[in-house]
């Protein structure tokens, strides 16, 4: 169904194919909005390059526990370092998974090492490749650096969502306790490194809205009612092509 638009339309191109020293307004900003995403898309690149090159001069050190836990669930690159922070997934194709060197229960590093391996299976790198997207292409409108600046927060909340989905009370009270065990661990400032990685622990605050989520998911929308809201929403998003408002003139 095509809207017809007599006023705003009709005025707004008027104002975009305003020319001056042979270029149009409409021109001129589309150039500057390029340019805008040209130049994020090179800084989210030289932020990866440089990320991954301190990765390469990490002194890895062997943990014969980390290995001894990894080994029970599967095939998966595990570093430990002094110099890696607070634990976590690099890596979109190759995925790797960093540890500090921190003394933990065997429960506690295999806890740990379930909620890395998760945010491998949900393909996490590839989300937030999309988000810096996202941010790049829409660098003017707010909305989309504020996206971007939750998105850690969000993929740890989904990745506690799906670890924690089927775990009882006392589960669920020992996978709260190894991510404290691990927080009371880290040097403060850890999470200065999040735009190279997805963070396990975002900081304290972050931190307690988790734990206030998981604790309160027996409050939450089922998966089916979730799914539900999920399928009308896209229903309502294809719908809207169906319109397009034009301009229009006598």
């Amino acid at each position: 169904r095509i809207i017809r638009s007599y006023t705003v339309l009709p005025f707004v191109v008027r104002i975009l194919n305003t020319r001056a020293a042979g270029v149009s307004l409409g021109g001129l900003l589309l150039a500057v909005w390029g340019a805008g995403t040209v130049g994020f898309a090179l800084r989210d690149a030289i932020c990866a390059l440089r990320c991954a090159k301190r990765r390469r001069s990490f002194s890895l050190v062997r943990s014969e526990q980390a290995e001894r836990v990894a080994a029970g669930f599967g095939s998966y690159r595990i570093a430990v370092s002094p110099q890696v922070a607070a634990p976590y997934v690099a890596g979109l194709f190759a995925p790797v998974i960093y540890l500090p060197c921190m003394q933990l229960s065997d429960g506690d590093m295999k806890l740990i090492l379930r909620h890395e391996i998760q945010h491998i299976h949900s393909h996490d790198a590839l989300a937030k490749l999309l988000f810096l997207s996202i941010e790049a292409i829409f660098w003017w409108n707010p909305l989309a650096h504020i996206s971007l600046a939750e998105i850690d927060a969000i993929l740890e909340v989904q990745c506690d969502a799906k670890l924690t989905a089927l775990m009882d009370g006392e589960e669920l009270r020992e996978y709260m306790q190894s991510l404290l065990a691990v927080l009371r661990k880290l040097e403060p400032g850890h999470e200065r490194e999040a735009p190279c990685r997805s963070a396990l622990l975002g900081g304290r605050e972050n931190t307690r809205q988790r734990f206030e989520l998981m604790l309160s998911r027996g409050a939450q929308a089922t998966k089916k009612k979730r799914g539900i809201l999920c399928s009308v929403f896209a229903a309502l998003f294809l719908l809207s092509y169906l319109v397009i408002v034009q301009p229009y003139s006598t």
